[in-house]
């Protein structure tokens, strides 16, 4: 290992994390040779690259403009750090194919990031869009049954 490593810190995990997702982007956090993978259900394999990142970020901020990020737990390995992250909002705008429900919602992502010094070299980000879209779609599962309002009855 490179001597001059510095081994990421809590601190700059955090600010790493929650950072990106601040307009416009820190390039301080974020190293030149950044890449990101950004898993999502459904897809074979990640989107990756910068554009997709942006066009992510919007897409979020549009939908869930209060959109609150905390950071749940952290731990690192060498150059890595993972993070569980928690996201609160409200559905304010169309989001996918779901217009705006005014809905409360919450979910989690797993996230992990490799720091070249203390900057974010990449990033891996997979986020329970599961649990998301059941939150906001036309019938999200009540919760003493799990099954959707329309087939409760």
């Amino acid at each position: 290992m490179d001597s001059s490593f510095q081994r990421p810190t809590v601190n700059d995990a955090r600010a790493g994390v929650q950072a990106p997702r601040r307009s416009p982007l820190p390039t301080t956090m974020i190293s030149g040779s950044w890449a990101m993978e950004h898993y999502v259900p459904g897809c074979p394999d990640p989107l990756q690259g910068r554009a997709i990142w942006h066009q992510g970020t919007k897409m979020m901020k549009d939908a869930f403009p209060d959109l609150k990020i905390s950071v749940q737990d952290m731990f690192g390995v060498g150059d890595k750090v993972t993070v569980l992250v928690r996201f609160e909002g409200t559905h304010q705008g169309p989001f996918q194919q779901f217009e705006a429900t005014g809905r409360q919602v919450g979910y989690r992502s797993v996230e992990v990031c490799r720091f070249e010094g203390d900057q974010i070299a990449e990033e891996w980000v997979a986020p329970d869009l599961l649990s998301l879209m059941q939150q906001i779609s036309a019938a999200p599962p009540t919760a003493d049954t799990g099954r959707s309002e329309r087939t409760a009855s």
